[in-house]
């Protein structure tokens, strides 16, 4: 059994709290103005939608925490950056993607030369 009986009832898919599986929760926020449903699954999962100031809507999910492993060790030792093993490698200064300062755009190049 559903609660809700409209086909339009846009709660009418959610269990109702009888029938939440045991270590679920379900709860709301009842108000006219931030109304929110929130749902919490026994192994922790949680999600939220919350409706704020002018209608924002938000959707949130968290996940449990993960269980903690073992961290292996480097294959090697960290290289210098002027070495010459790393010649190549990505830490290595480019005048790209090492700028300091942002490229100037096609339009302010176009505005600065004609006016």
């Amino acid at each position: 059994m559903f609660v809700g009986a409209a086909e339009n009832d846009p709660v009418s898919h959610l269990p109702s709290r009888k029938e939440a599986v045991a270590g679920d929760h379900v709860g709301a926020r009842n108000s006219a103005d931030m109304p929110a449903v929130f749902a919490t699954a026994p192994d922790g999962f949680e999600i939220s939608l919350e409706f704020g100031y002018k209608g924002q809507a938000g959707f949130h999910m968290t996940s449990p925490c993960v269980l903690e492993s073992e961290v292996t060790e480097a294959p090697r030792k960290p290289l210098e950056p002027g070495s010459p093993e790393s010649k190549g490698l990505p830490h290595v200064h480019s005048g790209f993607w090492s700028a300091s300062a942002p490229i100037p755009s096609a339009s302010s190049a176009a505005s600065a030369g004609e006016g």
